[in-house]
């Protein structure tokens, strides 16, 4: 355990419980935890960003903000916070397209709907469009 007034640096075996972790983080303001992939498979998996979610909800309480929590391998280091983040906004993006995508076929739809009704006044009236 290192400490001094500035920094705190808690290290915890594999299996530590979360209690621990506070226990060891009471009185701090922000942390941050990492963990290891041991395939060197840099990408948060869906367990990794559930986890995340449940140290959020959990710290908030008690007033502690997490950080980041980062996937560790030998080749680089991932901030899970990132790449959810990332994650959101290409599925805001992709949601975003698909409403733009739907607005304009209604769009299309009334323009079309419109022309065959003046399609077909024309036709009633031989060729002139009534008043």
């Amino acid at each position: 355990l290192f400490h001094d007034e500035e920094f705190s640096q808690i290290w915890l075996a594999a299996g530590t419980n979360f209690w621990e972790l506070c226990r060891g983080s009471l009185g701090a303001e922000f942390i941050v935890v990492a963990h290891n992939h041991p395939n060197n498979n840099p990408n948060p998996s869906e367990p990794d960003f559930a986890h995340l979610a449940w140290l959020e909800r959990t710290l908030e309480p008690l007033k502690i903000t997490l950080l980041d929590s980062f996937v560790v391998t030998a080749i680089t280091v991932t901030s899970i916070k990132t790449v959810r983040q990332q994650k959101k906004e290409a599925e805001d993006r992709k949601r975003l397209a698909f409403y733009e995508r739907a607005r304009a076929e209604r769009s299309a739809q009334r323009a079309a709907n419109k022309a065959l009704k003046l399609a077909a006044q024309r036709h009633e009236f031989g060729g002139r469009v009534a008043a």
